[in-house]
């Protein structure tokens, strides 16, 4: 695996909250509506996970699950939502390493679920965001 496979989720999901760190007004940003949902891998809530709902045309949302797998998505600011329209899901969890590096040694990322769902195009996983639907969204791991 390159190292760019490796560091596309990381990047897009930085580059999506460093966008959110700069917003002051919501009135100033297209509409949104609320979305939130759970993720659970095999049977269990997944924490920690970082939840990306992404489009063809236009900006995408990105979450990330607290300790019972609950998330909120964020596009412009946080907790603002996503624009109603069809996405394509990607998540990604990744393992935390505690053993100190030298400096300038990047450690390898190790995914805690599987890798397929770290791509948009190969996870399977589809959200449609509605003006008056629930949008909630549970997706099961496997």
């Amino acid at each position: 695996m390159t190292i760019h496979a490796c560091c596309t989720p990381l990047l897009l999901a930085g580059l999506a909250l460093a966008m959110m760190g700069c917003a002051s007004e919501k009135s100033n940003y297209p509409p949104t509506v609320p979305v939130e949902g759970e993720v659970l891998y095999e049977g269990q809530p997944l924490e920690g996970a970082m939840i990306m709902l992404l489009r063809d045309n236009g900006k995408g949302a990105v979450g990330r699950t607290d300790a019972a797998g609950h998330f909120q998505l964020s596009t412009f600011i946080p907790n603002d939502g996503a624009q109603v329209d069809q996405y394509q899901v990607q998540i990604v969890k990744y393992a935390q390493h505690d053993s100190e590096l030298p400096d300038g040694v990047t450690p390898p990322l190790k995914s805690l679920i599987p890798k397929r769902y770290s791509n948009a195009k190969s996870s399977g996983l589809t959200a449609s965001v509605t003006e008056d639907g629930e949008n909630f969204f549970r997706f099961e791991l496997e």
